[in-house]
């Protein structure tokens, strides 16, 4: 008999986080459900620990690819193995609080394509680094106001929303090639669909690290291709125009020139801000050492 949710789990090189998620997946006050994990190749610990986990709790279905297929290959594959009537995906570096799938499971809509709940980053070591956050409310058909949205505005956690396993597998979420930005588009295919909606009660808490799945991503794309994406990202936006209704692109097209700048100023305050700390703690480090150079001679 299939479980009712199906939690897909791609993972690459995860070994240091992924005992913690799979603790958390494992211990949900919802037990109805299977933990499809896709390894991709990984050259660190990740199979003995997830083969180690596989033998202790039959829930866990795990696969191992034989070379890289890409982290959007990835996210694919666990989605097409997957045999339940909902699904969802987790990263293998994020801790969803105990009640995650019970609560989504229960706010599930009919209008709804995804429903989610809170997010909270956290660092390397678990701790919090900033507040408990409810995405706001992205409606079905509203690709062109979802588009002009901040790219950091917290809309790529619906990624990570529960689903309808068959509509979310004969959508078109995953036909273009991987791009950088391809999360962004994601999130417009997914509004063909119905409502992307969060509800607060549950959390995710976003590890930040070096190594997510982004990083590697961007990371295996080269510094120039990534470069050339934070200058003039022309792919995403002609990626994000055709996942716009036909009636609404020639709208998008004198709106592009304004999100380009927003996003480009965001980008520059940003690295001002950060300039001005690593500046501001350089030099009270200096200041610190005269000090002491003139307190002990």
């Amino acid at each position: 008999m299939s479980p009712l949710v199906s939690v897909g789990m791609p993972v690459f090189n995860g070994a240091d986080y992924i005992r913690d998620s799979l603790d958390a997946v494992l211990g949900q006050t919802f037990t109805d459900f299977e933990l499809v994990i896709s390894d991709n190749a990984s050259s660190d610990e990740t199979e003995s620990i997830c083969r180690d986990y596989a033998a202790r709790d039959p829930r866990i279905r795990y696969f191992r690819q034989e070379r890289n297929i890409g982290a959007l290959g990835n996210f694919e594959f666990v989605l097409n193995e997957a045999r339940a009537t909902y699904f969802m995906w987790v990263a293998a570096d994020d801790l969803p609080s105990p009640n995650w799938i019970e609560h989504l499971f229960r706010n599930l809509g009919d209008s709804d394509f995804g429903v989610f709940g809170d997010y909270q980053y956290i660092s390397e070591s678990g701790q919090a680094e900033g507040a408990v956050t409810t995405p706001r409310h992205l409606r079905r058909g509203s690709q062109l106001k979802v588009f002009m949205l901040p790219d950091t505005c917290g809309k790529c956690f619906y990624i990570y929303s529960l689903f309808r396993r068959e509509p979310l597998a004969s959508l078109r979420a995953f036909a273009e090639k991987p791009f950088l930005g391809n999360d962004q588009i994601i999130i417009l295919r997914f509004l063909e669909g119905g409502d992307l909606r969060a509800v607060p009660g549950a959390v995710m808490k976003y590890r930040v690290h070096g190594a997510n799945a982004s990083s590697n991503e961007g990371r295996q794309r080269g510094a120039y291709r990534r470069t050339l994406f934070s200058v003039f990202p022309a792919a995403y936006y002609r990626h994000a125009i055709d996942a716009l209704p036909h009636g609404k692109r020639p709208m998008v097209f004198p709106l592009v020139p304004l999100k380009y700048l927003y996003e480009q100023a965001r980008s520059y305050r940003a690295f001002l801000t950060l300039l001005a700390r690593k500046v501001g703690d350089r030099v009270m480090n200096v200041t610190y050492l005269r000090r002491q150079r003139a307190t002990h001679g």
